[in-house]
């Protein structure tokens, strides 16, 4: 809490030093008798925003400063409350009303961190499906990556969308589409042009959207008495994908922070996730609409991470066997995604290089017992009693575990009742229950039987 504190007092200590700036600008423009030069013509909109060409650690403070093409200008509060003035975008018109959007286009020849944009385009149509069972394949240029900025994490009808960003594969890159609320009135304006844009779409591809985006949208569609545009629509979470793939190897499976460990891009200047509802409240309180900018491009960079990670993850599921893996918790979190979707055997060579690396003894044994599993199911008896032989070697929670498993296979796979019954012995040491107690007594009846029978053991 007191890093949050911190961080919010010197955010708030740079918005101080630019309206200083401002006002020293406005006036130096009347004592001139001049009037601040009117704003630069927008660009075209298929291009990077001009707050991505910032690449030290003033980013964000410049971000909130006057708009791009217009530094040193004195504008009057009335401008700079105008989107419109701050970023290159345009004011569309529905049946509904006005509201603003913008585009961003991250051409083929561009990079993310290590990823290569022109990747995205290479997307087999069969990818979706090794991420979602049953996924009918469909070309990328179809799938949508959909991302929200909020006016809080709360819920209910008092909250919602204020930025909707979707993303597109096209020929010419990866192209960002971010519909704005200037005021809450517009809402039902943005609902209408998502809900057009959403209607040429197959998938729509979120991150944690399974939990917040998605329903939150489809409140305020129900709300707006609209039609839900994605009511059908096939939903791939990735959230849950870089969980099972992540979670054993990085201590947070935020998308920033896999962005910046898988995709190694590193944002410089972002604003931080939990003042952005703040950002708008002051945007429609105060009417400053410069220290929108750097949601807008928050916003944008979520979404392009969203579709590079479906990709590399998509990928790795698609053909485990090009994994490229760098740390044996990748592989055992991949083996075991794989074990639980029914390829057994195209998790086994993952789970075996992991215990061969350096992971945790926990891991280890929980790896152990996996191979075990699959190894017993595939009626390798040997090769599952060595794994679980391994397991019991060394201090573990799944030492009984492995003790009733090896009395079990020699009982009953290699008829060994002398060894089986040493396992169960131990194994009522470890922990000593009825069910083991039972099997202590049925196993000396067998040993007995054998041995009367004239079959000797050691």
């Amino acid at each position: 809490m007191h890093n949050v504190r911190e961080e919010i007092e010197r955010l708030r200590e740079k918005l101080r030093r630019v309206e200083r700036r401002t006002a020293l600008g406005s006036g130096s423009a009347g004592r001139n008798g001049t009037e601040p030069p009117s704003p630069a013509a927008p660009a075209p909109a298929c291009n990077l925003p001009p707050w991505e060409s910032h690449s030290d650690e003033s980013t964000f403070e410049r971000s909130i400063g006057p708009a791009p093409g217009m530094q040193g200008c004195a504008l009057m509060h009335s401008d700079r409350g105008k989107i419109e003035n701050c970023l290159q975008g345009s004011l569309i018109e529905t049946p509904f009303g006005t509201h603003f959007e913008v585009e961003t286009l991250y051409p083929c020849d561009a990079s993310h961190g290590q990823f290569a944009v022109r990747e995205l385009e290479k997307s087999p149509d069969d990818l979706l499906g090794t991420l979602s069972p049953g996924h009918a394949e469909s070309s990328v240029s179809s799938w949508v990556f959909l991302d929200t900025e909020t006016t809080g994490l709360a819920g209910g009808a008092g909250s919602f969308a204020f930025l909707i960003g979707l993303g597109r594969v096209t020929d010419a890159g990866f192209l960002v589409h971010q519909f704005f609320l200037r005021e809450p009135s517009e809402e039902r304006s943005v609902l209408y042009r998502v809900a057009e844009k959403l209607g040429c779409c197959s998938t729509v591809v979120t991150y944690n959207g399974k939990a917040y985006d998605l329903p939150l949208l489809e409140t305020r569609y129900r709300l707006a008495r609209a039609a839900v545009p994605f009511e059908t629509m096939p939903h791939i979470d990735l959230l849950h994908a870089c969980r099972r793939l992540w979670k054993l190897r990085f201590e947070s499976c935020k998308l920033t922070h896999l962005e910046e460990r898988v995709l190694g891009h590193e944002r410089v200047g972002d604003v931080p996730g939990f003042l952005i509802p703040s950002l708008y409240a002051n945007f429609l309180r105060f009417g400053d609409a410069g220290s929108l900018s750097p949601v807008f491009l928050h916003n944008a960079l979520d979404i392009l991470s969203l579709a590079c990670l479906t990709n590399v993850v998509g990928g790795v599921f698609r053909d485990p066997a090009s994994m490229a893996a760098r740390h044996g918790a990748e592989c055992v979190g991949l083996g075991r995604w794989l074990k639980q979707a029914g390829r057994p055997e195209d998790a086994l060579p993952l789970l075996r290089r992991a215990i061969q690396t350096n992971i945790p003894e926990e891991l280890l044994a929980r790896t152990l017992w996996d191979i075990f599993e699959i190894e017993r199911k595939s009626g390798r008896h040997e090769v599952a009693r060595d794994a679980v032989e391994q397991l019991i070697g060394f201090p573990n929670a799944l030492h009984g575990r492995a003790l009733k498993a090896l009395s079990i296979l020699y009982e009953y796979s290699f008829k060994d009742f002398s060894r089986s019954l040493q396992y169960a012995r131990r194994l009522e040491r470890l922990q000593p229950d009825e069910e083991t107690g039972r099997r202590l007594e049925r196993l000396i009846r067998k040993r007995g039987k054998a041995q009367h029978a004239g079959i000797f053991e050691d």
